[in-house]
């Protein structure tokens, strides 16, 4: 599911009230308060189908970020978000974070034990997998999203709570989410006729830069089902220059009702001084159809911190090859 479409005035209404909430604190002599960080990127397209039959401009995505630090333990973060399918801005995100128990001097409770933990609640890219954590076109060096990824759950961005722990070896992540299903919330089931998704990953650490996970997450109704559920795996392993990572999901239901999704990708990439380059393999079955396979491969050069230009050259065997240019910058 993409991020939300709320009209663009509910979010800069919620802005607005971290802006109060801060410039509030600064009555009351807080000397935490005024804290105030923007922040924001984009990126601009250019697609080419093989054969020069189509090509076309477009907008990835624009985002409007700001940060508001209330006390030592609890932020304030929203941002405007602009959906390039829906071609409107809506809320990106929206929650308040409370930094519960951890090692250093940002929680509530200082401990040796624990790393970081803490409580979000509002609107957040979901934590299912490893993709959500490359959402924002500045950080994820393909231009493209994996096709099991956009076929199970997308850019899964929701409103609800998230509950989180990190130490040494371990993290853990819970999750509830209101809305109904993360894939098709419109056509399959309304919201009214689903409470939300439950779920969440728990991720181990066993050598230096590998990081393994397992993520699960299943809705359910008030009184009868089918039941939505989702499954996955995924692994991520730096070692010098390459960066290696990869996932598996599986989509069903508790009655055939809709076609089940199953699928994966592997993802290698190289860095080298400003540049780098990587290829990764997509692949994706839907019910009974054939199983789509892709085939991506890319370069990015880094101009400066927060800028870079990228190209995408993405093969699937039956439909037009694509190449794709992006410029992305954060300020």
């Amino acid at each position: 599911m993409k991020r939300s479409s709320w009209n663009v005035t509910t979010a800069i209404f919620i802005i607005g009230v971290i802006c109060s909430a801060v410039k509030a604190q600064d009555d009351h002599h807080n000397p935490l308060s005024g804290e105030l960080e923007f922040s924001g990127f984009f990126d601009l397209q250019y697609h080419f189908n093989s054969g020069g039959k189509s090509s076309n401009y477009q907008w990835g995505q624009v985002e409007l970020d700001i940060a508001a630090k209330m006390s030592h333990c609890i932020t304030a973060e929203a941002a405007i978000a602009y959906d390039g399918e829906a071609e409107a801005f809506g809320i990106g995100a929206a929650f308040l974070e409370f930094n519960i128990c951890g090692e250093d001097e940002s929680h509530y409770i200082r401990s040796r034990y624990i790393d970081r933990s803490g409580l979000i609640t509002g609107q957040f890219d979901v934590p299912f997998g490893i993709d959500w954590r490359v959402y924002p076109s500045l950080d994820r060096k393909s231009i493209s999203a994996p096709l099991v990824v956009e076929e199970t759950h997308g850019a899964w961005n929701d409103a609800g709570v998230m509950a989180f722990a990190e130490w040494k070896l371990l993290n853990v992540t819970v999750f509830h989410t209101a809305f109904a299903d993360p894939d098709k919330p419109d056509s399959i089931l309304t919201q009214e006729e689903m409470n939300g998704f439950a779920g969440g990953r728990i991720g181990i650490t066993p050598i230096k830069g590998l990081e393994m996970g397992a993520s699960y997450a299943g809705s359910y109704l008030p009184d009868e089902p089918p039941h939505a559920r989702l499954a996955g795996g995924d692994f991520q392993y730096n070692i010098g220059s390459w960066e290696f990572k990869g996932e598996f999901i599986r989509k069903d239901y508790s009655e055939p009702l809709w076609p089940e999704k199953v699928g994966g990708y592997v993802q290698g990439l190289y860095n080298y001084q400003r540049m780098f380059a990587l290829y990764r393999w997509d692949r994706v079955a839907i019910g009974g159809a054939p199983t789509v396979q892709r085939h991506c491969a890319g370069l990015g050069w880094i101009l400066c911190c927060n800028a870079e230009l990228r190209c995408e050259y993405q093969y699937d065997g039956d439909n037009a090859d694509k190449f794709i240019l992006q410029a992305v910058v954060g300020f």
